[in-house]
Parts: structure tokens; C-alpha cells; sequence
């Protein structure tokens, strides 16, 4: 083997290697924002107040370690794309965490109104408008639809629920 070779052979592994660990990285902050969306919906379906404080409390302070070390690890030459990238960040958590402290400040609903969806309450433009985008979003009904499942107590089955819940649906969508 030549130098050139060589020196070819350790420059790829250097790049498989720093992509291997972005892609790990990106995949384990997806899981954890995963994580941190069931377990909202877990707290908020057995409509538990404390747990949704203490909850709200360490988002807000696992969101500010994690935009305090990403502002301050980044990288000068793309600090303008960065900046912007972190203001749409800190813009779409700031919403959350409003939503989250209005969600605190007027209670948690009591369990007999919980799976009630505000999207279908009255006929409106902007409920059925809304509704649709919610159905178009992948996944999102049936994970809260497999959730509100697991957070009930009923004698149907997942797949009669799951059923259920498209009849209830296709009717509202209809």
C-alpha cells in the first residue's frame, strides 16, 4: 500500500466514523423527544397536576441545558445558519411551554372529559380545517389513539379500540 492509499483508507474511517455518531446523536434525541411526548400524554390522561409540574420544570430546564450548550458548541464558520436555526428552536419550545403553563394554570380536565377532542366539539371551517391536518400528520392519531388506550380502563381490545376510534373519525371527517 502507498501513503496515499493509507493515508485515503484513515481519512474515510475518520468521516464514517463522525457520521456514524451525528446520525446516533440525531437518533437518540429523536427517541428522547419521543419519549417526552408519551410521557406528557401519559401524565396528562391519568390527570396527574404534580407530575405535570414537575414535568413542565424539568423540560424547561433540560430545554435550556440543551440550547446553552448547542449556542455555545457552535461551530463560528455557520454561526449565522445556527442562530437562525436556534431561534426557530427556542420559537417552537417557547409555544409549548406556554401551552404547557396555560394547561397548568387552568387545571387539568377532570378524567370524564378527557378524550373528548376539541378539533370536533362544534362545526366550524377551522375545526374541520384542523382536524384534517391532525389526521394528515403520520402516526400522530393512532399514538394517541394506542395511548389513550393504554390509559383507560376498558374491556375492548386494541384492535376494537383502534376501530372505534376510525368510526368516530370517518363520521366527524364525513
Amino acid at each position: 500500500m502507498t501513503d496515499a492509499n493509507l493515508h485515503f483508507e484513515s481519512v474515510m474511517l475518520i468521516i464514517n466514523l463522525y457520521v456514524s455518531l451525528v446520525t446516533q446523536r440525531k437518533s437518540f434525541t429523536l427517541q428522547v423527544v419521543f419519549f417526552l411526548i408519551v410521557l406528557d400524554r401519559i401524565i396528562y390522561l391519568c390527570s396527574f397536576a404534580t407530575g405535570k409540574v414537575i414535568f413542565y420544570l424539568f423540560n424547561l430546564i433540560l430545554f435550556t441545558y440543551s440550547v446553552t450548550k448547542y449556542a455555545w458548541d457552535m461551530d463560528p464558520l455557520h454561526r449565522y445558519s445556527g442562530m437562525l436555526a436556534l431561534r426557530a428552536i427556542y420559537l417552537t419550545k417557547a409555544i409549548s411551554l406556554v401551552l404547557q403553563a396555560m394547561q397548568l394554570h387552568f387545571g387539568i380536565p377532570h378524567k370524564s372529559t378527557l378524550y373528548r377532542q376539541f378539533l370536533t366539539s362544534s362545526v366550524s371551517r377551522i375545526n374541520v380545517l384542523g382536524f384534517r391536518l391532525y389526521r394528515a400528520i403520520p402516526f400522530l392519531y393512532e399514538l394517541r389513539s394506542v395511548l389513550d388506550w393504554s390509559c383507560t380502563t376498558t374491556s375492548l381490545t386494541m384492535h376494537d379500540w383502534l376501530t372505534v376510534c376510525c368510526q368516530r373519525s370517518s363520521h366527524v371527517s364525513s
